[in-house]
């Protein structure tokens, strides 16, 4: 007989169920209630380290699928069933594929073992409940940055080139006192300026890169920039004034926006919430969360002109 593991963490952290405490507590249940003699090394591990379980798009499981096609083993054991999916019709899927193959298929920590034909009833409802909680957990996270939103807060990570972050004491968020922290502009936003003069003038993102090269124009890490880094400021709200052009652009495209008419005479950049999954993917636009920031922006009309 042989037997595999899967382990999945969100976040690559050694405290709680870590991918290593999984693995052990797995094999601790193959070796003493299903076959006692197997060796460690005679097991195949999967391991996805830093990947939700909001979707089955992760290196590890797709290769424990083609394995499981192939007929590579008898038994899948996993510490949890969320381990595998916290969506209801991915796990369901995933389950018709294991009996499609005569699979077994064991969780350690709901004590569910498919070889009895009562637990795959049960495994569905868990299934239910693990979607259920993902769903709150999402809905949860969105209300908080609509709150942040209205604040204007930038919520920290790594800066937006042009700007510094400074926090400001004793502000009222929720009915509560705390820290909050906003941008200012510093002296890289002149290279920033630049970037969005030469593109305007140019129209390519390729020559605009080859003319910061060629001046040799670098990053603040003293890189050079290449076409990607530039598209990524050129299409980042956080340096667009908010205006009619700005506001017109994100109505259109169906994003959650936190300004309007009484903004435009601040001349205040804009911030954005919302933009990437947790597997850092981007998001689509009409999931953006658009709010008007504490700093100045710099660029009037932008989003019109670049998306037109």
């Amino acid at each position: 007989m042989k037997f595999a593991i899967y382990s999945r963490k969100s976040v690559c952290t050694e405290e709680g169920e870590s991918i290593e405490n999984q693995i052990k507590m797995c094999k601790k249940y193959i070796q003493s209630r299903i076959q006692t003699d197997v060796l460690d090394e005679e097991i195949q591990i999967y391991q996805d380290e830093g990947f939700s379980g909001q979707n089955i798009n992760r290196p590890q499981f797709k290769l424990m699928i083609g394995d499981i096609n192939r007929g590579k083993f008898d038994y899948l054991v996993c510490y949890k069933l969320d381990r595998i999916s916290r969506s209801v019709s991915d796990f369901s899927s995933f389950i018709k594929s294991l009996e499609s193959k005569r699979i077994e298929f064991v969780s350690v920590k709901e004590q569910f073992d498919t070889s009895a034909p009562i637990v795959r009833a049960m495994m569905y409802i868990c299934a239910v409940f693990a979607q259920m909680e993902r769903e709150s957990i999402a809905e949860r996270i969105k209300d908080n940055l609509l709150l942040f939103a209205r604040t204007g807060r930038w919520l920290g990570g790594p800066s937006p080139l042009g700007f510094s972050p400074f926090e400001e004491e004793n502000v009222i968020i929720d009915g509560k006192i705390k820290k909050a922290s906003y941008l200012m502009l510093n002296k890289d936003i002149d290279t920033v300026r630049l970037i969005f003069s030469k593109f305007l003038e140019i129209g390519n993102i390729m020559s605009v890169s080859r003319y910061l090269f060629e001046n040799d124009i670098r990053t603040i890490n003293g890189k050079h920039f290449i076409p990607v880094s530039i598209r990524h400021i050129l299409t980042n709200p956080v340096y667009c004034t908010a205006d009619k052009d700005s506001l017109d652009y994100f109505r259109r495209n169906g994003s959650h926006i936190y300004f309007d008419e009484k903004d435009f005479p601040k001349e205040l950049g804009l911030t954005s919430f919302n933009k990437h999954f947790n597997n850092n993917q981007n998001a689509p636009i009409s999931d953006w969360i658009i709010s008007v920031g504490k700093h100045k922006g710099i660029i009037i009309g932008f989003w019109y002109v670049w998306f037109g």
